[in-house]
């Protein structure tokens, strides 16, 4: 799938200092964040960040906060519950995630603009089969 640049948006995810340690190869992670960012921002490509539970957690690194224009802090592993969505720029429908929770985020944000889609999407409850 192609990005058109005024499509696009990139989303850092959860690149807090005292989480790098804890993620392999955290520094390399952090780097090549950077370089997203950086690629972005010269396209003029907005760049938005999460943190997780800042408060505990610490902030971004501040390279990190310098290259995002908003940074959303969360509560849940779902950025989408913490304001997410609304903190995309309208018309901003290409979103590209790097960093150390995108996995989680990706999911959510399939599953928050599914619903918000059609009213009609609801989430099957499920089930463990032993």
């Amino acid at each position: 799938m192609l990005h058109s640049l005024s499509e696009s948006i990139v989303v850092l995810i959860d690149l807090q200092t005292r989480l790098m340690p804890a993620i392999h190869d955290g520094a390399s992670v952090v780097a090549q964040a950077l370089r997203l960012g950086r690629i972005a921002r010269g396209l003029d490509v907005p760049v938005i960040g999460t943190e997780q539970n800042p408060g505990a957690l610490g902030e971004n690194a501040q390279e990190i906060k310098d290259l995002c224009s908003t940074t959303v802090a969360k509560q849940h592993f779902d950025a989408t519950a913490d304001g997410l969505l609304e903190a995309l720029p309208e018309g901003r429908t290409r979103v590209i995630v790097a960093g150390a929770g995108r996995g989680t985020i990706i999911c959510k944000m399939r599953r928050q603009r599914a619903r918000q889609a059609s009213s009609t999407v609801r989430d099957t409850p499920r089930t463990s089969r032993e």
